[in-house]
């Protein structure tokens, strides 16, 4: 049975959203201290932003959830990104992956997240461009996103949620659900 502050916290994240949390349910009844070490994970590490503009970081956000989501967390990803004021171009942009219509470096830190979370080499390349522009506080800030973002939806299918796609709205406007490249894909386009 949840306490009522735990499920205040989880219903207000639930209002704010837009999304179901019923995985926060399932970690605070399967373990109460693992529920609160989320809780600092989310308010720390998920949540650091030092050096990085609010633009750059929900780019990288995005970059992630291409990668590992299909909607609910791109949706969640998408809010915070509003709230924080970010250009809705920018974020439509990210969304489609269209480097085209990012505004330099924005394009390069897209690319940059993606090879990350991808565990391509190509972040190499891109890592020192990045750190040109943004500085070494920044990139810091960028790693930690990158790495929590990951964690949002990984938790959430090992839990057994997070096993529908859904559409998106970003500035009010219904986008198609993202489509998440399979690692089987991947192989076959590079083959």
């Amino acid at each position: 049975m949840l306490n009522r502050w735990v499920e205040n916290r989880i219903k207000g994240f639930e209002d704010l959203t837009g999304q179901s949390a019923d995985y926060l349910r399932d970690i605070y009844e399967g373990s109460h201290s693992a529920f609160f070490k989320y809780l600092m994970f989310q308010q720390g590490i998920g949540a650091h932003q030092s050096a990085a503009p609010s633009d750059a970081l929900a780019v990288v956000a995005i970059a992630v959830m291409r990668q590992q989501d299909c909607g609910p967390c791109m949706q969640i990803t998408m809010t915070f990104a509003e709230m924080e004021n970010v250009d809705e171009a920018v974020l439509r942009a990210a969304f489609d992956r269209d480097l085209d219509a990012l505004p330099a470096p924005l394009d390069m830190v897209y690319l940059y997240a993606e090879a990350v979370v991808r565990s391509d080499w190509k972040s190499a390349d891109y890592e020192p461009l990045v750190r040109a522009h943004y500085g070494d506080a920044a990139m810091v800030d960028f790693a930690l996103r990158i790495a929590s973002s990951a964690v949002y939806p990984t938790l959430k299918r090992a839990l057994g949620h997070g096993h529908a796609c859904t559409s998106v709205k970003i500035g009010g406007k219904v986008m198609a659900a993202p489509r998440v490249e399979t690692h089987d894909e991947t192989v076959a386009a590079v083959a």
